[in-house]
């Protein structure tokens, strides 16, 4: 936010910001004030044409002008109802010309005064912090105008008083605003995560609330409800949940739905498991989700995924045992295809890291070129600028190791090989030279450890006129979510 006018830096959310208020609030104001500021207005000069005083006309007569010529532009933009609100409320100002001090009586002046002031206030506090800014500056700037030109005198301490009240209240609209700017920013912060959980979350789940007024739990968003117990395709997505809700048991005797209803579900913990009743199978994962409003995440976990995570874990590091042995019995031996063969285990120990990292994709060039330097083969990279990429830290190393490999195979040693770097918005294009295209791109498209990882970190995934077009920006996968994560994502918040 700009720190003296609070707008958002963002234009994007400037403008929600802006049709939020226009929706919530701005538009009520419209057709309260309008119909009741004609009314009063066309009130008064009645009164006053009974009675045969015209001095005091052209100030309900300005009134009215400005509300006809507010409505007028309001219908033909909304966005005018920010000027529309401010011109009435310094209006009002004038309205301190509207009382006769022959018929009015003291207590008619106080009476008459205190109700504009409340009324002033109230559009303070709708209006945006510089648009308040301009109705106090003017309201008191009027006030002290109109008072010297009927009195030919202001004390001194008037002026002071003013100034004291502009400044306290500067203090408070600002401090308001920025409040209320911030309370935007948390709503639009939690429907970001209600818009996301689809992406932040692999697993079946259910988000929903409790309508506290109907005693009824209501669906907001799911993702794969068809794999939740007894799913009906000819309900829809509520009934169906609330039919799982029913029809599942988390105790002997007593549903789902049941214990959530004896439940306090205001102190729901952030997230806390249940296994249900007879079912060894799946257990839900309970997450409180609510930060303005009390929302709710059922998440229906699949144990046999989780015992086939664990022997696929054992399989590998049992995997990995053999490899290193096998790795140690060629470090005595001097074959030709020893170092191959290092690489190539080094890929395979790799290639299911899903770790993501900002990789500097020259500097691991540079790395490639020394490294196969050494066994007599000659590289060049023709970029000399630095080129960065998010992808998977791992499968980019492996990459490049086999792409290296790919070049060994060409059996041309003496020549050296160029690569370059092309960045673009979106990819990063690794232009190649080999020595026999054609024999390089069916090696490419036939190597083992290329084709497990090309389609998580290549645009295409062959080659493209002697073009290799990597993902510049690889988003993060999910597939479950965890409790300190949310935790600390709401903390966030």
């Amino acid at each position: 936010m700009n720190k003296y006018t609070l707008k958002f830096n963002d234009s994007k959310i400037e403008t929600q910001y802006q049709e939020f208020r226009r929706k919530e609030i701005l538009r009520k104001v419209f057709y309260t004030m309008t119909p009741v500021s004609l009314i009063l207005n066309v009130l008064k000069i009645a009164v006053d044409l009974s009675k045969n005083k015209y001095d005091q006309l052209y100030v309900n007569s300005a009134n009215i002008a400005v509300v006809f010529i507010g409505v007028l532009l309001v219908k033909i933009n909304e966005k005018y109802l920010r000027l529309f609100i401010t011109s009435c409320s310094i209006m009002t100002a004038l309205l301190q010309l509207n009382l006769d001090p022959n018929d009015a009586k003291q207590q008619d002046y106080y009476n008459f005064g205190c109700l504009v002031t409340s009324l002033q206030s109230v559009l303070y506090f709708l209006s945006d912090f510089p648009d308040a800014c301009i109705q106090v500056i003017s309201h008191c700037s009027i006030r002290l105008s109109i008072t010297s030109i009927t009195t030919n005198y202001v004390d001194f301490q008037d002026y002071l008083f003013t100034i004291f009240a502009i400044t306290f209240q500067f203090v408070v609209l600002y401090k308001c605003d920025q409040n209320s700017r911030k309370h935007f920013l948390l709503r639009v912060k939690e429907d970001q995560w209600d818009n996301q959980l689809i992406n932040l979350i692999n697993s079946p789940f259910c988000q929903f609330k409790f309508i506290n007024e109907e005693l009824k739990f209501d669906l907001i968003q799911s993702n794969k409800m068809n794999i939740f117990p007894n799913y009906n395709p000819n309900y829809c997505e509520g009934c169906n949940f609330r039919q799982f809700l029913r029809s599942t048991l988390v105790q002997e005797n007593q549903n789902l739905e049941s214990y959530l209803f004896k439940c306090d579900m205001k102190n729901f913990e952030n997230t806390f498991e249940i296994n249900l009743f007879k079912n060894y199978q799946q257990k839900l994962k309970f997450i409180n989700l609510g930060v303005e409003t009390q929302k709710y995440l059922i998440i229906l976990v699949n144990l046999n995924n989780h015992t086939k995570d664990s022997n696929l874990k054992k399989y590998i590091k049992q995997a990995k045992e053999e490899m290193f042995k096998t790795v140690k019995i060629f470090q005595k031996t001097d074959s030709e295809f020893q170092n191959s063969f290092r690489l190539g285990v080094l890929s395979l120990i790799l290639l299911n890291s899903q770790q993501i990292k900002r990789i500097n994709l020259t500097k691991r060039f540079q790395q490639c070129i020394n490294l196969f330097k050494q066994y007599g083969w000659k590289f060049k990279l023709k970029s000399n600028y630095e080129v960065y990429i998010n992808s998977y830290y791992c499968q980019i190393n492996i990459f490049l190791i086999q792409l290296f490999i790919l070049f060994l195979n060409q059996k041309k040693q003496l020549e050296i090989q160029y690569f370059d770097l092309i960045e673009s918005e979106n990819e990063v294009i690794i232009c190649i030279e080999p020595y026999d295209f054609q024999e390089f791109e069916v090696e490419f498209n036939t190597n083992f450890f290329i084709n497990q990882i090309k389609n998580k970190i290549l645009i295409q995934n062959n080659l493209k006129n002697q073009q290799i077009q990597l993902i510049k920006f690889v988003e993060l996968p999910f597939n479950s979510i965890d409790k300190s994560d949310v935790q600390n994502f709401i903390k966030q918040l």
